[in-house]
């Protein structure tokens, strides 16, 4: 059971990181729909600059190590 509640604990945190660096680059999340084993950060729109893109995708795992 802990187990459980870890992995879920990991998967939210992982996806608010996602979400955290588009908030302050002014992306706004519509919402976060969790799975077993990830989640999806649904953007109101896509970054437009690579370098801020890349900081998004780094921040999930960096969260999550």
């Amino acid at each position: 059971m802990a187990a459980a509640i870890s992995l879920f604990v990991c998967v939210v945190l992982h996806e608010l990181g996602h979400s955290y660096i588009a908030k302050k680059h002014g992306i706004n999340i519509r919402n976060i729909t969790l799975f077993l084993f990830g989640g999806v950060s649904s953007m109101e729109e896509i970054p437009r600059n690579p370098k801020v893109e890349l900081k998004m995708a780094a921040a999930g795992p960096g969260v999550s190590f």
